[in-house]
């Protein structure tokens, strides 16, 4: 006996049913398929404590589940209608809650109500998250009443006027550990002293440039520029809520009953303001031992627009190795905190491109540079017109791999997907499959486009015919040489340090890395191909450190920046001419870094079961190898008339293996250091170009 089928044209059999549903990522099944094994991975859904909370709006039921450390908020909607609850969440102030189907971070806790939004019958699931701890950034971030205090006679001026004192020193090397741009928080600092002091003023504003140099244990000595400004007691409280990292002390001035507090001068409105207005007016600051010289080009005029003065202005929450600084949608200033002899690449290449009139490149409004003595100009900021955008080119190839995975669990059975028969030079010249294209779906035209730009990027540097700094050069057996010999000495440090690190990794990790040190050899080889012929092809500038980071989606193209290289890097290293093909390089690695980055994301917002790791892993190969493929297909025909490449495929190919190699060798020497989870994925680049090579 069987019920009888059911015919009604809504819940057909034919409509409703298990393989329908298995076919549409949207469906039901798949809704619940998720919600059962984010579940089953959150230990505190079923063990530990119970707290239910109860909020005046009896249409919601919110409550706490807490295991081992672990809080997870369940607010739910029980109405048909879209309903607003406002929940008392004092005792876990400072948390972040983090909605675990997007992994999403919602405004911190505070000792206010928070308020929720739901949509009908709608729920929501939280992690509350620690936020960021500031020790991971080096020294504890102190609370108002436990900041140092100054004293002075007249003016706050007087604690840089006549040399920084021992305690002064201290306070400062101690408020550089805890700033994201500060480059050296692993290094002891030995002595601090103020090289130059350069006085910014506008109206009511008197403030400061400092340019410091550190020196460390290790004998190094490295300079950065800080700027600072003293504020009233409550404009300095509202700073200390709004930018706790940038207030370094309190101030108290001999007859003044109100205290002042020190603060990073670049959190204030009317120290941005006053640079910009250095910039239009083409300024010179003199400084005890040096000058600082604004610059604008003929582009300023044309982005700066008088009427909308003065301009919305914010800092960029990048996190990076200089500050960032948004005027209303004109202007972005980069202020580069540590100051190196020479100009700045991003502002020599960019000058450059915007000369050129390359438009995928934020044109070049203008800068500032501090000159001294016997000593070549360093680059201190650089102005460059604002681009609109949707975020970076990572941020929008994660959103694409997000749909693919969702899509590929639609599949039915578990086969493993096909991969290019020939080698990535072989399998570009050729058109992607029909059948990639639609699996991969549009983000391949994206692909295609990035190609372009990157292409048209490198003619333009190539073609330069009397500017020394940009005119290409031959290789030579020399340079050969030493490109070689560097790329032997970075494996030479890296892979001793990973097997010592290696009783430490997981199994699967551990494996992985057994069987990459074993061809220690086979690596070094790679690199020894370079020394078989004198390479054709030309050396250029390049960007330096191109990756998917370093490119902005507006929605319709994409737009380069950050010209500046590697920051670690000495300026006149930075500046040597290399092979375009680095830069291909450095934008495959990062194809293969957001395949695998998507990946872990979805398993841990609960997309698929542990177990079917290795199904998606051959899947995320899959999309990583067919979009380079695209990518180095489009990039060789869109180049041709360039000139810059090597004269045959044989040659291509020793250069763009030992560019991914060193590449993928620096990775893993990062993030050992910095993101051990992530060890795995310049293991695999490794491997794969391993075979790649043979």
């Amino acid at each position: 006996l069987y019920l009888p089928i059911i015919i009604d044209p809504e819940y057909h059999y034919e409509v409703v049913n298990v393989d329908a549903h298995q076919k549409n990522r949207h469906s039901l099944f798949w809704w619940m398929r998720r919600l059962i094994t984010l579940r089953s991975r959150v230990t505190a859904f079923s063990r530990g404590s119970l707290n239910f909370l109860f909020p005046e709006n009896p249409k919601i039921l919110a409550f706490i589940r807490a295991w081992e450390g672990q809080c997870i908020l369940v607010v739910v909607n029980l109405s048909r209608y879209a309903q607003f609850v406002e929940l008392d969440l004092s005792d876990y102030k400072g948390a972040v809650p983090v909605e675990m189907f997007g992994n999403t971070a919602f405004p911190a806790i505070t000792d206010e109500l928070y308020l929720l939004t739901l949509g009908p019958h709608s729920f929501y699931w939280f992690d509350l998250q620690p936020e960021t701890a500031p020790q991971e950034m080096g020294e504890t971030v102190l609370e108002p009443e436990k900041l140092p205090l100054f004293e002075v006679q007249r003016r706050w001026e007087e604690l840089f006027e006549h040399g920084l004192s021992q305690r002064l020193t201290g306070r400062i090397s101690k408020y550089l550990i805890t700033q994201r741009w500060f480059g050296a928080k692993n290094r002891r600092i030995k002595s601090l002293s103020i090289r130059d002091i350069l006085p910014i003023k506008d109206g009511p504003l008197s403030a400061f440039m400092l340019l410091l140099d550190i020196q460390f244990a290790d004998g190094v000595t490295e300079a950065y520029t800080l700027t600072v400004d003293c504020v009233p007691g409550e404009v300095g409280e509202e700073l200390i809520q709004k930018y706790p990292r940038a207030v370094l002390s309190r101030v108290r001035i001999a007859g003044e009953d109100q205290l002042r507090y020190l603060v990073d001068a670049l959190v204030r409105d009317q120290f941005c303001l006053a640079l910009l207005k250095m910039i239009a007016r083409r300024t010179v600051i003199r400084g005890a031992n040096g000058k600082m010289t604004a610059i604008s080009s003929r582009e300023f005029k044309s982005i700066h627009r008088e009427d909308e003065m003065p301009y919305e202005i914010s800092l960029s929450k990048a996190e990076q190795s200089n500050t960032s600084v948004i005027f209303g949608n004109r202007f972005i200033l980069k202020l580069f905190r540590r100051l190196q002899e020479g100009t700045n690449p991003d502002l020599e290449i960019g000058r450059f491109l915007t000369r050129k009139g390359f438009v995928n490149r934020p044109a070049v409004a203008g800068a500032l540079e501090y000159s001294e003595d016997r000593r070549e100009p360093a680059t201190l900021a650089i102005l460059q017109a604002y681009v609109p955008n949707e975020g970076d080119a990572w941020a929008f190839t994660l959103d694409q791999l997000y749909r693919f995975f969702e899509n590929i669990l639609t599949l039915t059975g578990e086969e493993f997907p096909g991969l290019p028969d020939a080698d990535l030079l072989v399998a570009s010249r050729e058109e992607v499959p029909k059948e990639v294209a639609e699996r991969i779906g549009a983000y391949l035209n994206a692909v295609h486009m990035l190609a372009d730009r990157t292409a048209g990027m490198h003619t333009i540097l190539a073609l330069e015919k009397s500017d020394p700094a940009f005119v290409p050069e031959r290789f030579s057996r020399l340079y050969q040489r030493s490109l070689y010999q560097s790329m032997r000495m970075q494996a030479g440090q890296v892979l001793p340090q990973f097997r010592k690190s290696l009783p430490g990794q997981p199994q699967a990790v551990r494996e992985l890395g057994e069987r990459v040190l074993a061809r220690r050899e086979e690596i070094i080889g790679v690199f020894g191909r370079l020394l078989e012929n004198r390479l054709t092809g030309k050396r250029v500038r390049c960007h330096g450190d191109y990756h998917l980071g370093q490119v902005l989606y507006t929605g319709k193209d994409f737009v380069i920046i950050d010209f500046e290289g590697e920051p670690a890097r000495p300026v006149s290293e930075r500046k040597i001419k290399r092979s375009p093909l680095r830069d291909v390089a450095g934008m495959l690695r990062s194809f293969h870094y957001v395949a695998y980055n998507a990946l872990m994301h979805e398993q841990t917002r609960g997309l698929f079961k542990p177990e079917k790791r290795p199904f998606l892993e051959a899947w995320a190969d899959y999309w990583y190898r067919w979009v380079a493929v695209a990518f180095m297909g489009r990039y060789l025909k869109s180049s041709r008339t360039g000139g810059y490449l090597p004269e045959n495929t044989h040659e291509t190919k020793i250069l763009l293996n030992a560019f991914l190699m060193e590449k993928a060798i620096y990775e893993l020497g990062y993030e050992m250091n910095n993101r051990p989870d992530w060890v795995h994925i310049p293991l695999l680049g490794i491997e794969q170009l391993l075979g790649a090579a043979d």
